[in-house]
Parts: C-alpha cells; sequence; structure tokens
C-alpha cells in the first residue's frame, strides 16, 4: 500500500501568464547541495499527451529520481497524476530519445489510482498542490508499499523530501534529513553533468 503527502508550491501568478501551462512553469534545470542536479523537460507523448518528464542525478551521476507528472483539466480544476515507470532505467534520458518516446506505453508505467491525484489550487498568488496522507493507496504483495512527498516550489527553485517504503524494506528517506533546496540553473553545465 502505497499512501503519500504531495506539498507543492509555485510563487508567482496563480493564473499561468501568456497561455504557459502548469507543467511549463515546472519546467527547466535545477541543482541543489551535494551536486545533485534536476532536469526537468516538457514532451509530447502519443501514449500521455502533454507531461513533464523529471531526472534528478547525485554529484557522481547515479538516478536518484525518474518521472512524469501530468494534469488533467475537468469541471473541478486541474489534478496533477505522478506515474512512475516499471523499469525506471530503460527511460534514461528519455527527453533526448524520439523513437522511445513514441513506443512508449501503459505496459512500460505504473500509474496510480485517481485517488491519488492531486488538485492544484490558487493561494496567495501561488499555486498549491496537496496531497494528504492515507489518501493514495495502491499496490499488492511484494509491490505494496508508502510513500510520503513534500514539495514548495517558487519561481528560483524549490524544497523537496520524500520518503518511501516498498514490501518489507526500511524506509527511505530523500534527503536523509531536512529538505533538497533546488535552483534554477543558470549554466550550461548541468545538461553535460545529467547526459
Amino acid at each position: 500500500m502505497i499512501s503519500g503527502l504531495l506539498i507543492l508550491i509555485l510563487a508567482g501568478s496563480a493564473t499561468p501568464t501568456g497561455g504557459e501551462t502548469t507543467l511549463a512553469r515546472l519546467a527547466g534545470d535545477f541543482e541543489a547541495e551535494g551536486g545533485i542536479l534536476a532536469r526537468h523537460r516538457l514532451l509530447q507523448l502519443p501514449a500521455l499527451g502533454e507531461v513533464l518528464f523529471l531526472e534528478w542525478r547525485d554529484g557522481e551521476g547515479r538516478a536518484l529520481r525518474r518521472r512524469l507528472l501530468k494534469v488533467h483539466r475537468d469541471e473541478g480544476g486541474e489534478r496533477l497524476e505522478i506515474v512512475l515507470f516499471r523499469d525506471a532505467a530503460e527511460f534514461a534520458a528519455l527527453d533526448e530519445r524520439p523513437l522511445l518516446q513514441a513506443a512508449l506505453s501503459d505496459a512500460d508505467l505504473r500509474r496510480l489510482p485517481e485517488s491519488c491525484r492531486v488538485p492544484v489550487a490558487s493561494e496567495e498568488g501561488a499555486l498549491r498542490i496537496e496531497l494528504e496522507p492515507g489518501r493514495c493507496r495502491f499496490g499488492e504483495a511484494e509491490a505494496e508499499g508508502e510513500l510520503a512527498l513534500e514539495w514548495r516550489i517558487e519561481t528560483d527553485g524549490f524544497e523537496y523530501a520524500e520518503t518511501w517504503r516498498l514490501g518489507e524494506q526500511a524506509p527511505e528517506r530523500l534527503p536523509p534529513e531536512g529538505a533538497l533546496r533546488f535552483r534554477r540553473s543558470r549554466g550550461a553545465g548541468i545538461r553535460a553533468a545529467l547526459d
């Protein structure tokens, strides 16, 4: 069973300007202490439509996170879906591999249930996305687990903390304490480091 908490705050205008989508506001390159690099790329995938591809690597180049985010819109507003890869290593640098993007199918993905989609709300000039613990549950047998996430995203970067447990394993936390503080990258070096 996976349960989670996700808090995401985007500073700035609550209404995207110039037709910019919620996902476009999250796109870019980011750096954190300890040499952690994050690449967030907007993609148009045949299987999913518009998504944000997230790929994070530590200072030694090892993958820390590789996921997709998708926004669903309905009469109630926007809801964010977190999409996991069944084999994350297979989708390294997905943003630079058009043939793999075209071949991606639901069989390659772990889609969380609709109850795990989190509403996007306007709050004091920012967008806030929050998923309360216990609301998002899925999994069975050895795939059962728990997930807790907390994000705070501003125009110049974001803070992130995650706790994950799968099956009988001990919980893993990123970072071990506190939160990672990512800043939007201004340099070209992040591209070479993530490649």
